[in-house]
């Protein structure tokens, strides 16, 4: 592990109910503001918003919102459901020369890595095959 990744690591296991909390802090002006009042991705008409917290106590969100006008799975043709989520959920690997940071925490904490539990993978007896 890089040097700076774990005095990073050591300051927040040392610090993880200030640093939850700021979590904390810091997402609910950002959802307020960007999401909600502004509308910045969509026009949201209702949203539910959950706080976990796995491992060293890290904490993560799971957000599940209401958008407005937003096509209705088994209602509207799947082919306008489709493209309503592609034109709204992109992905990419940030430049290594451009973010180096961003894309060393992309490809590391935020790519598909299979384990026993991937749900690619299939039980044949005692073991996992992986379909990856």
């Amino acid at each position: 592990m890089h040097h700076n990744h774990r005095v990073f690591l050591d300051y927040v296991l040392r610090n993880l109910v200030s640093i939850s909390q700021q979590f904390s802090y810091k997402f609910k002006d950002f959802y307020d503001i960007a999401i909600l009042q502004r509308g910045v991705l969509v026009k949201v008409e209702q949203y539910y918003v959950k706080k976990q917290c796995h491992m060293f106590g890290v904490p993560h969100y799971h957000i599940l919102l209401w958008i407005e006008n937003a096509p209705v799975v088994d209602m509207d043709r799947p082919e306008e459901v489709c493209s309503f989520i592609q034109d709204r959920i992109t992905r990419h690997i940030p430049d290594s020369n451009m973010s180096p940071d961003l894309n060393f925490f992309v490809t590391k904490y935020e790519m598909h890595k299979c384990s026993k539990y991937c749900k690619q993978n299939i039980k044949v007896g005692m073991t996992y095959v992986s379909r990856c």
